[in-house]
């Protein structure tokens, strides 16, 4: 049986910036990304979904060490190859969650949806008063579609618990593309499904 996700909403993955130059940067960028850490525990490389990879500037230490990150990351390009990252918010990563016995889909408001990097990605707008809620994914059907492939249609699993609807928060979500339907095909299509507090909102992507 998978376990749902359960987090804090709008917790914050906080990145210094640099020690010397406090001034700040006019263009920055934001958008996934996934960042590894070296041995020590200092964020060292930044792949972006379009498949560009960084070698990062940051002088700060304390993340777990040999570890990968997926981030909405705020960065700027300092030379060839080479960035800061600025600001970076966790990406929370979700879990297949339809075996369980129980499945919650309690409302939740949807900044957005899109997909990149070879995940489906979600900006939510939960409501909450900074208690823990849980969140994953649903396998709902499949079915064959129009252009010969198969549609699968997925629903967010979201259990408000004991967490009041009280403040809009802020939260990004990923499902791997590759756990919903491998290999995917450019006839294959997902559905996506999310109960908000106006209704069932439901987008249609690509697998590919």
């Amino acid at each position: 049986m998978r376990t749902p996700l359960v987090l804090l909403v709008a917790t914050l993955l906080l990145i210094g910036c640099s020690d010397e130059d406090k001034t700040p940067y006019p263009s920055i960028i934001t958008e996934p990304v996934m960042v590894a850490t070296d041995d020590a525990g200092s964020p060292r490389t930044m792949l972006t979904d379009g498949g560009i990879l960084y070698q990062l500037l940051n002088k700060v230490t304390g993340w777990p060490a040999d570890t990968t990150f997926r981030l909405v990351g705020g960065y700027v390009v300092e030379g060839e190859g080479m960035a800061r990252l600025m600001t970076a918010q966790t990406m929370y990563v979700l879990r297949d969650c339809t075996s369980m016995d129980e499945h919650h889909r309690d409302p939740t408001n949807v900044a957005s949806a899109w997909t990149s990097g070879g995940y489906l990605n979600v900006h939510l707008l939960p409501k909450t008063q900074g208690k823990t809620q849980e969140w994953g994914y649903l396998r709902d059907s499949t079915v064959s579609n129009a252009t010969g492939g198969t549609s699968h249609h997925i629903s967010l699993y979201h259990a408000q618990t004991d967490d009041p609807t009280a403040f809009s928060g802020h939260m990004y979500i990923s499902i791997p593309l590759d756990s919903i339907v491998n290999p995917r095909t450019t006839a294959d299509s997902i559905v996506l499904s999310i109960s908000t507090f106006t209704g069932v909102s439901s987008w249609q992507f690509s697998a590919r």
